[in-house]
């Protein structure tokens, strides 16, 4: 099963006649959110709760205040705040949950730029090894991790950002569920039949569907990174898997880094151990389900 049920993933603190305020710890990041209860259900509804072995952070700092505020009771205008800053308004609470999850995202790479690597890669484990899939928005990151978790056996780390630890290089999972826009939506109700039965959500300018992973499917431990896979859908383009030099794929993740600007020094040795302690390939897709099995079986193969 991919998809989880719906129980909360937020801490409770504090619940009065309209609002809820709750705490959200991501990874080393903290972030207290207020709103409508209503708003705050949905928001727990589209996301994918953390792994209980993930320690909280040890250290304090005052954390960042996401709002949504009742602006107008008679048309329901909603306002979306980030520490008093308007990321959206509208009416739909749905569309509210959906900025709530986005910016808990962004915070999380906000606040945790210094302590991780971060990549805008799809994130996957198989069999005690981490398989970190970069590439830029539209590469197919999101339908490929979510047709590799479908297919049974992978562990979901991340559709979108993979957080990699400085030192170990170790693959920790975000909390973060995977987003779908409608074409990917399309490509993947064959493989996952619950999607045909989730509803849409507008987010920002756009309407996805969310996929919250499952316990099951989430990681027991960090994992090393042994694969390095690019993935690049190409309509009408057929599916290839090959190797990728390791000098494009330290190109790539450097490229695709939240934060190696900001990182210097510490995110080009990084980049570099990992690629030289994983295998890396390329992987041009327009057929998910026969991606999965080349990429399964590719997985399987350079493992043993």
């Amino acid at each position: 099963m991919l998809v989880s049920s719906p129980p909360s993933s937020l801490k409770r603190l504090v619940r009065c006649q309209a609002n809820t305020t709750a705490e959200v710890t991501l990874l080393e990041a903290r972030v207290r959110v207020t709103g409508p209860g209503s708003v705050l259900d949905g928001l727990a509804a589209i996301r994918t709760q953390l792994p209980a072995w993930l320690e909280p952070p040890s250290w304090e700092r005052q954390p960042t205040d996401l709002l949504v505020r009742l602006d107008d009771a008679a048309s329901g205008l909603l306002s979306v705040l980030r520490d008093g800053v308007l990321l959206l308004e509208t009416h739909d609470e749905g569309a509210a949950a959906a900025a709530l999850e986005w910016a808990l995202v962004d915070e999380t790479i906000r606040q945790n730029a210094t302590r991780y690597l971060l990549v805008h890669a799809g994130a996957v484990g198989l069999d005690g090894q981490g398989v970190i899939l970069p590439a830029q928005s539209g590469g197919g990151k999101s339908t490929l991790v979510a047709a590799l978790i479908a297919s049974g056996g992978f562990e979901y780390f991340s559709d979108e950002v993979a957080v990699v630890g400085l030192e170990t290089r170790g693959l920790l999972p975000l909390a973060k569920s995977i987003v779908l826009r409608n074409g990917s939506r399309r490509a993947l109700e064959g493989i996952i039949p619950e999607l045909r039965t989730r509803p849409y959500q507008q987010r920002f300018d756009e309407v996805v569907t969310y996929l919250p992973a499952a316990p099951q499917c989430l990681p027991s431990g960090p994992q090393p990174v042994r694969f390095v896979v690019a993935p690049r859908y190409v309509p009408g383009g057929g599916n290839s898997l090959t190797p990728l030099h390791p000098t494009a794929a330290l190109r790539l993740i450097v490229e695709q880094s939240f934060n190696a600007r900001l990182l210097g020094s510490r995110a080009i040795r990084t980049t570099a151990a990992l690629v030289r302690e994983a295998q890396c390939f390329e992987l041009q897709f327009d057929e998910v389900a026969d991606a999965v099995s080349r990429l399964r079986a590719c997985l399987a193969t350079a493992a043993q």
